[in-house]
């Protein structure tokens, strides 16, 4: 065989050797990846189930509520239906922290995220006052919690945070205080 052709045989060869081990390379990434996700997004749900178990759990025991409170406040809140409420949308709360984790990590779209939580923002956004209160102080990201009282603001809820009167505000924040003295 004539050397010429025998230097483009082994020249294929090679090539077709580095294009096999560049497929496999990229192969054995993309499964890296997809198990990456797949084991974060198994993660977010265990333990978003875990967390709605717990807060349904409050929901149906008043005395599990109460010792949850004085774990959180020091004290338990003596408006029995303000507990149930702060339960409520935890639960709410944490479907839309759900659906947000899954957009963040690819799992889907801004617009699956936004049109899968719509109901649930506009529930909320009839309790903006507690909502905002909940997302400060319960430590949600600084992320989630942006992204909360963004979204907030364009439910159209029936009365906005920047709608409340200074009095109205004050007089809030002094009954949820004077619940908290009530307790130290």
């Amino acid at each position: 065989m004539d050397i010429g052709v025998l230097f483009w045989l082994e020249l294929a060869t090679r090539l077709a050797q580095l294009i096999a081990s560049a497929g496999v390379v990229f192969v054995s990434f993309s499964v890296f990846r997809w198990t990456k996700r797949r084991d974060a997004a198994d993660f977010f749900r265990s333990n978003w189930a875990d967390q709605q178990n717990t807060n349904l759990m409050h929901l149906g025991n008043p005395v599990a509520r109460s010792v949850h409170e004085k774990m959180v406040y020091g004290y338990p809140i003596d408006d029995e239906e303000r507990e149930v409420l702060f339960f409520v949308l935890f639960t709410k709360i944490n479907r839309v922290l759900q659906f947000y984790n899954a957009m963040k990590s690819g799992l889907i779209s801004k617009e699956e995220y936004v049109s899968q939580t719509k109901g649930t923002m506009k529930l909320l956004g009839n309790q903006e006052y507690w909502v905002r209160y909940l997302v400060a102080e319960r430590g949600y990201s600084n992320e989630f919690r942006n992204e909360m009282l963004g979204r907030l603001q364009s439910t159209g809820s029936s009365k906005h945070w920047d709608d409340y009167s200074i009095q109205e505000l004050e007089e809030k924040l002094q009954n949820f205080r004077k619940d908290r003295t009530k307790h130290q």
